[in-house]
Formats: structure tokens, C-alpha cells, sequence
């Protein structure tokens, strides 16, 4: 029986742990060519190499994808590794821990910005490489 995923290209961002971590094993193991990304390189590059070590196919690009130009490099990256880009899997949020009273207004605008604006935009970059594959 084929995987799901052979040979189709995911990114996954947030994919240094917890559910990201989990969706780029997973996709992994159904045949997939996946790109994680998250902020912190040690323990990104930890799960790429468990990823490789069971078999699967991984590469990791450190990134902020609320930064404007780590996205488009992510992006790139992943078109320039695996050919193109069949699913994006937005994924990397903030989150501040206690009542959102003892949030900072610059605190809120970061996680509005994080977890709002910057998958919004990621999508938008995504979106022609999505067409141009049937993602």
C-alpha cells in the first residue's frame, strides 16, 4: 500500500515540538519530503535528524516566520531543496502564559502579530507554489 504523502512536499512551521513536531513526523512517515521550521536551531535540528534516523525525508530551515523575509527564504528554501510545495501546515504560534490583563500592549501586537499576520502572509507567499502543484 502507497503512503498518503509519497514524495509531496510539506512545510511545517512550529515543527520543533508539540504538535508541529508531531504533524511533520507524521506527514514524514506517510511518504512525505518535509521542511520544518521553528526560531531555536537545536532542537529543530534534533527532530530532523530522528525524522532521518527512522527513514524519512527532512530539512530544517531555521526561521521567524514573523519576520517578512525569513517567510519568503522558507519558502524558497523549500523549492530550491525538495521542487516545489504541496502542503503548508501553519502551525508556529505564541502564546504568553496568565490573564491576558497582565499582557503588554507591545506583548498582544507581538501574538496578533505571530499567530495572525505572519500565516496570513506565509499562505499568500505559499499560494502560487500550492496552484502550481494542485495543493
Amino acid at each position: 500500500m502507497a503512503a498518503r504523502f509519497q514524495d509531496k512536499v510539506v512545510c511545517v512551521t512550529g515543527a520543533s515540538a508539540g504538535i508541529g513536531e508531531a504533524a511533520a513526523r507524521r506527514f514524514a512517515g506517510e511518504g512525505a519530503k518535509v521542511v520544518l521550521s521553528a526560531r531555536g536551531a537545536e532542537r529543530l535540528e534534533a527532530v530532523v535528524a530522528s525524522i532521518r534516523a527512522a527513514g524519512g525525508t527532512a530539512h530544517g530551515v531555521i526561521a521567524d516566520v514573523g519576520v517578512d523575509a525569513d517567510a519568503q527564504r522558507l519558502l524558497d528554501e523549500t523549492v530550491a531543496t525538495f521542487g516545489g510545495l504541496d502542503v503548508l501546515v501553519n502551525n508556529a504560534g505564541l502564546h504568553h502564559r496568565g490573564p491576558v490583563l497582565d499582557r503588554s500592549a507591545a506583548e498582544l501586537a507581538d501574538m496578533v502579530h505571530v499567530n495572525l499576520r505572519a500565516p496570513v502572509l506565509l499562505t499568500r507567499l505559499a499560494l502560487p507554489l500550492l496552484q502550481a502543484r494542485g495543493g
